[in-house]
């Protein structure tokens, strides 16, 4: 599957779970943060979309997602970074 289309069914996995993605500037990597007691993924507007992809995988795999119907490929993905 290509990143660009990777990357749109993340992010819509991300809203489907009610967990914000923001792409903002500046000399950050990215990931899950805690802001105002609120959970969000922070993404560098900077980066190729790629990163972006691994970022925002990387934010999913931390969260409980067995029931939750996604495509085999965003699976795939998440899988990859999770930690058992």
């Amino acid at each position: 599957m290509r990143s660009e289309k990777l990357y749109s069914h993340l992010m819509a996995l991300a809203e489907r779970i009610a967990l914000p993605v923001r792409e903002e500037k500046g000399d950050f990597h990215g990931g899950l943060c805690i802001v105002d007691g609120e959970e969000a993924v922070f993404l560098n507007r900077d980066h190729d979309i790629g990163m972006k992809v691994s970022v925002l995988a990387k934010a999913l795999a931390c969260k409980r997602l067995d029931q939750i119907f996604m495509l085999p490929a965003v699976r795939e993905m998440i899988d990859k970074y999770r930690i058992e």
